[in-house]
């Protein structure tokens, strides 16, 4: 519920101001009527938080939930929490969103910190690279879509963690998964060279068609200016002589 507001009175060191600061606080735990006079207290500290849809007319703004963390990059939701949509008791999607980079895969999880913008209103700045999807990020190949034929192709691919005991790569529980070009496809192939550099004696029968990256191969992922995911790695060539 949202409270009045006093302009005097009290009692003692109880005064109308230190009331109306706990009406606010009251407010802020049901994630309604946060005043611009809290959001220096009550947005001070850092939490994770998933985001979901990028607001198409403010690319970088997100709608996100606070989550918690409970093993090794797992994050659940918790009730009750931080999220983007209340304002003064209504919910209006983006009313206090996520500010990131453009481009990020819903699902991913970031670290907030809430501010004041100039307008005065509320906004939560990342303060880290997505732990989902960021520069860094190991993932694994999950399919290939034609963009160009054998030339170029846009990668499905998911994050992924390195299990010791069993010696492979397996997809991070709670991942999502989101796409990625190779570099590496970013020149086509011709007489003088192939793929990275190869360069094939002179043989009129040899054809070689290059091939996408198989699923399954783990890559490093970095993201460009645009927040675009990106690997660079060799393509595979089929043979025929």
């Amino acid at each position: 519920m949202e409270f009045p507001r006093l302009t005097s009175g009290g009692s003692g060191r109880l005064t109308f101001d230190v009331v109306n600061d706990m009406f606010e606080r009251i407010e802020a735990l049901e994630g309604k009527g946060i005043s611009r006079k809290l959001h220096k207290d009550y947005a001070s500290d850092i939490f994770p938080a998933k985001i979901t849809t990028e607001n198409p007319a403010a690319p970088g703004q997100y709608q996100f939930t606070e989550q918690e963390r409970t093993a090794a990059n797992a994050y659940q939701s918790i009730n009750g929490r931080r999220s983007s949509g209340y304002i003064n008791g209504v919910f209006t999607n983006y009313a206090t969103p996520a500010i990131a980079q453009a481009g990020l895969p819903s699902g991913s999880i970031l670290y907030l910190l809430g501010r004041d913008n100039q307008a005065g209103k509320l906004e939560y700045l990342s303060v880290s690279s997505p732990a989902q999807s960021g520069g860094g990020t190991v993932a694994l190949i999950q399919s290939a879509t034609p963009i160009t034929t054998n030339l170029r192709w846009k990668y499905s691919v998911i994050e992924a963690e390195y299990f010791t005991t069993q010696n492979i790569f397996t997809s991070v529980v709670g991942a999502t998964s989101f796409f990625a070009w190779n570099g590496a496809e970013n020149v086509g192939d011709s007489s003088t060279g192939y793929g990275v550099g190869f360069i094939p004696q002179s043989n009129p029968s040899l054809v070689l068609t290059r091939q996408p990256i198989r699923s399954g191969i783990a890559v490093e992922i970095i993201r460009d200016k645009n927040g675009l995911a990106m690997f660079s790695i060799p393509n595979g060539y089929k043979v025929i002589c």
